[in-house]
């Protein structure tokens, strides 16, 4: 679990970075798994995402996306949690396959915001707002991850 909380949370970062969704300067670089990636560097930041990762240690949670939009969502990275058994982990690939699939896109609008958003098997506690989940009108594999006793299924909806 640590590892997909891991690669989760850098990914996270890396999406902020790559959709240009706060300035290049805010992000610094860092190393994963032997690839170059992108950090914030702004420590409030550090912990609001810190901690929503986090929370994917809950075993309600079943999905975690990463969310942007503006007046409506434009794009929605989800990552979907299964139970498996055994297993390696290809966690540099799944980053690698979000990096690549991520590059091939156009820019956000400015001023476009974001959010992380969870789906539960069952009704978390206070502390989660309830969204609706929006209508989005593809959904783009990006890669399935092996990740220890839970597969990953990436994608992109837009």
């Amino acid at each position: 679990m640590d590892s997909l909380l891991e690669l989760v949370h850098v990914s996270v970062h890396q999406l902020l970075y790559m959709r240009k969704i706060y300035p290049e300067e805010l992000f610094e670089k860092a190393s994963y798994r032997g690839l170059t990636v992108y950090q914030s560097r702004h420590p409030m930041l550090n912990d609001w995402i810190s901690n929503a990762v986090k929370q994917l240690k809950n075993p309600k949670i079943t999905q975690i996306s990463v969310v942007f939009a503006k007046e409506c969502v434009l794009e929605q990275w989800t990552f979907e949690l299964e139970k498996r058994t055994g297993g390696t982990e290809d966690l540099r690939l799944g980053l690698m396959a979000l990096i690549q699939h991520c590059a091939g896109l156009k820019d956000l609008p400015q001023d476009t915001t974001w959010s992380i958003q969870v789906d539960c098997d069952q009704s978390l506690s206070q502390e989660w707002i309830p969204t609706e989940k929006p209508a989005l009108s593809s959904i783009q594999p990006v890669k399935r991850i092996q990740c220890g006793s839970l597969e990953v299924n990436l994608h992109l909806r837009r």
